[in-house]
């Protein structure tokens, strides 16, 4: 799965709308569909932005997880 297939599943998991998510990121509506048509690759900014925005993790935007409410490896960062 792609990174914008991760946001736009996640996006539709919680309801929320492009407008909605928009807002959230301070991008307007166009950016957010070229982000979930994989048309524009979102900085790492705006993936901490989105995955805040979608309660979840830049791991799982990035397909290092598939749990989209796996938020382990904060928890082993902050043990460091």
């Amino acid at each position: 799965m792609t990174v914008g297939q991760r946001i736009r599943n996640r996006r539709l998991e919680l309801e929320i709308s492009v407008t909605e998510l928009s807002k959230k990121i301070e991008k307007n509506r166009a950016t957010v569909y070229r982000y979930e048509n994989d048309s524009v690759e979102p900085s790492i900014a705006q993936l901490l932005k989105i995955a805040k925005a979608l309660n979840t993790s830049v791991t799982y935007l990035l397909g290092d997880t598939d749990n989209p409410e796996d938020n382990s490896w904060w928890v082993a960062a902050l043990d460091m």
